[in-house]
């Protein structure tokens, strides 16, 4: 039996289909529906799922171990934003802690439509507790260098637009053995929560080169660190052991394109400031010093320089440019008071210590002497040396190149009567001029050229010095005349030698030079005392002292590894003609020299010398000679007990005959062979080698030693 037939009408068929059709599709998107709200729901109540995923994909982008080892949440309210808590990221290999970052939790928040156009806006950052930890390895290497992360060259990082961060309780750690520095900073956000732009307080506390460091200071909201282009306020203060530092104004973030503001340092010592300041500083005195610091491209400049420096006063500017393959510094400064003890650092010889009173009525006050200051003026004071043996750093002649002007005004030189003095000085890959220097000296000039050469492990140095018309009763008070001139001085000093300090240059120096004086007047009375001539000095103290013509006065002197010898020696006046021997050691800071006068009048109780100059350069000794003097007393003595009291008179009677000395002859010889005999450097490659006193050759010590 068959079943009915059933007929549809052709109206009715498509309606069916699409009615089937409608139920589908909504039945597929009810699941679409009902899965995206269920994947949704699963996620706001619980997206812990996602710490596996998140932490491998971020170790592979770093080659870095990190992960997420609290709870991970989502959520859509305002911005959808998703909060991490323990993120640890690890650190490198050679990583002297375990972890590179630790973050207790972290909240970011993002607008879903700049995605679209490829851009990473983040309406808000919240970091609670973040531990950064940076650190260098002994080749320089810093841990924040990262394998993959690294961009390729040429491509710019994109970093993300923040509108609002908040950092509670942040700490940044440094460490870099090469420099001895390890800091750690405490960094907050000053603002309330509803402060999106909350400027940040920061203070750190450790060590900078080896030295106790602190720092603290404000800075303007870190959403200005992302505008590149935009001043970022920075007002900072610092200190690193004795050494101040300050700077108040702004810089351009990241690329720190430009520094500018204003800066103050103050310390104890200004060599304390290498490296931050590539120059090789002497030692100084305490200074302090203010400027104007602005730093464009790769060039700093420091200007409206003011401050001082011990008792002396600076002013100028100062610019390092880094755009080349080398640093180059310009220096140009002024001082209008300048205390010439100030500048002894330049010898390697420690400043005054400010702290001890020099003088009965002085007052003691001022910053002590750094440490290493200390220990060289504690090991002069025990050898009883006067030339420093602190030797000159080569490093930091090879690092840097420069070029300086210094003039100074107003001199302060109680026992020295000095004046202007200024210079030009060039180092060019551990090659150091100074061209001119020039300065005042007792009323007359000084001009020298000096250049050091430390290219090589030991110091090669020459130096050539002219004076002219340097007045004698300037330098030498006693030897002044009553009224008029006492004569001017001039003379050349040629030499050149080998070492790494002031005592190993002095100790291997070889050269040659000239001291003349022309007509002049001195005091009579000094005079005949170099011949110990009683009588007529005591008619010159009784009646008065006049003037004694001085005919010319000639020292020239050859100086061969250390030891320098008159080859002449003579001062021809109207009453004496006095001639001198001997040896100067610059090695051992000694002298040995005589002085032998001829009267050239007759006189009674003249001892007749000579005056030994003998002692330590830091303790000069004067006195007659005591055997001569001692022997003609004594035939005097004798004299008298064997012959009558007259007859002992003779043997302290001096008849005089001192003859005159071609004076114009001896001063065109001493110019002649001072300008004409070579002077090169010793042959000894290592000064610090030289022989001691007791080895030196008998050719080199006076032929007459008698005491």
């Amino acid at each position: 039996m068959r079943a009915p037939a059933v007929h549809v009408s052709r109206g009715q068929r498509p309606k069916a289909l699409w009615h089937r059709a409608l139920g589908i599709l909504l039945g597929i998107l009810a699941l679409l529906v009902g899965s995206i709200a269920a994947l949704i729901a699963l996620v706001l109540v619980d997206a812990n799922w996602l710490r596996k995923p998140l932490s491998n994909y971020v170790s592979a982008k770093l080659e870095r171990p990190f992960a997420i080892q609290g709870d991970v949440r989502i959520g859509l309210l305002r911005h959808p934003h998703i909060e991490v808590n323990e993120v640890v990221l690890g650190n490198a290999t050679w990583g002297t802690r375990q972890d590179m970052l630790r973050v207790k939790r972290a909240v970011v928040s993002v607008r879903l439509m700049p995605l679209l156009r490829k851009q990473l806006v983040l309406p808000e950052v919240s970091l609670t507790r973040p531990d950064l930890w940076l650190e260098r390895d002994r080749e320089g290497q810093g841990n924040w260098t990262f394998g993959a992360a690294k961009p390729a060259e040429g491509e710019a990082v994109r970093l993300p637009q923040i509108e609002s961060l908040r950092i509670e309780a942040a700490t940044l750690v440094f460490k870099d053995p090469a420099s001895e520095t390890n800091i750690a900073i405490e960094v907050n956000s000053a603002g309330h929560a509803d402060q999106p732009e909350a400027p940040i307080r920061f203070a750190g506390t450790g060590s900078l080169r080896g030295e106790a460091f602190e720092l603290q200071g404000t800075a303007g909201s870190l959403l200005q660190l992302t505008e590149q282009g935009r001043p970022y306020k920075v007002d900072m203060r610092a200190v690193a052991g004795s050494t101040k530092a300050s700077f108040e104004g702004t810089l351009v973030p990241l690329k720190m394109e430009s520094i500018e503001g204003k800066m103050s340092l103050s310390g104890r010592d200004l060599s304390k400031l290498y490296p931050l300041v590539p120059l090789p500083l002497p030692w100084t005195p305490a200074y302090s010093i203010a400027g104007h610091l602005r730093r464009e491209a790769m060039q700093y400049r420091l200007t409206a320089l003011q401050g001082k420096v011990g008792s002396s006063d600076v002013s100028g500017s100062v610019a390092l440019d880094l755009s080349g393959k080398r640093p180059l510094m310009n220096l140009d400064l002024v001082s209008r008071r300048l205390d010439y003890k100030d500048l002894l650092g330049l010898l390697g010889e420690p400043p005054p210590d400010k702290t001890k009173a020099r003088a009965p009525n002085a007052k003691a006050g001022g910053a002590p002497q750094t440490p290493d200051q200390q220990k060289v003026a504690r090991q002069l004071e025990a050898t009883g040396k006067l030339l420093s043996p602190k030797p000159y750093s080569l490093e930091r002649l090879r690092v840097v190149d420069a070029k300086a002007k210094f003039k100074g005004t107003h001199l302060i030189a109680r026992d020295i009567p000095l004046d202007n003095v200024a210079f030009a000085l060039k180092l060019d890959h551990g090659n150091l001029t100074i061209d001119p220097l020039e300065f005042g000296l007792a009323k007359g000039r000084v001009a020298a050229k000096i250049s050091l050469d430390a290219r090589q492990k030991i110091i090669v140095t020459q130096a050539d010095a002219t004076a002219r018309n340097l007045e004698v009763k300037a330098l030498m008070p006693k030897l002044k005349p009553s009224s008029g001139s006492a004569g001017k001085l001039g003379g050349r000093i040629r030499l050149a030698t080998k070492g790494n300090s002031i005592a190993q240059m002095a100790a291997s120096a070889n050269g040659e030079a000239n001291l003349i004086l022309g007509d002049g007047r001195l005091s009579t009375l000094a005079l005949v005392l170099t011949n110990l001539d009683l009588a007529n000095a005591t008619q010159y103290i009784l009646r008065g002292n006049p003037d004694a013509p001085v005919y010319c006065a000639v020292i020239q002197a050859s100086i061969r590894d250390g030891i320098a010898q008159p080859n002449l020696f003579v001062i021809d006046s109207s009453e004496e003609n006095v001639q001198g021997e001997g040896v100067v050691d610059f090695k051992d800071e000694q002298y040995d020299l005589r002085l032998k006068a001829k009267s050239k009048r007759a006189s009674l109780f003249a001892l007749r010398g000579p005056i030994e100059i003998g002692g330590s350069f830091k303790h000069p000794k004067v006195m007659p000679q005591i055997a001569p003097v001692a022997a003609r007393a004594g035939a005097a003595v004798a004299l008298g007990a064997l012959v009558t009291p007259l007859a002992a008179l003779a043997a302290l009677i001096d008849p005089g005959g001192g003859k005159n000395s071609p004076c114009a002859a001896l001063i065109a010889q001493a110019k002649q062979q001072t300008a004409a005999a070579p002077v090169g450097p010793p042959a000894n490659a290592d000064p610090s080698k030289a022989m001691p006193q007791d080895t030196r050759p008998e050719s080199r010590r006076p032929a007459d030693t008698a005491r």
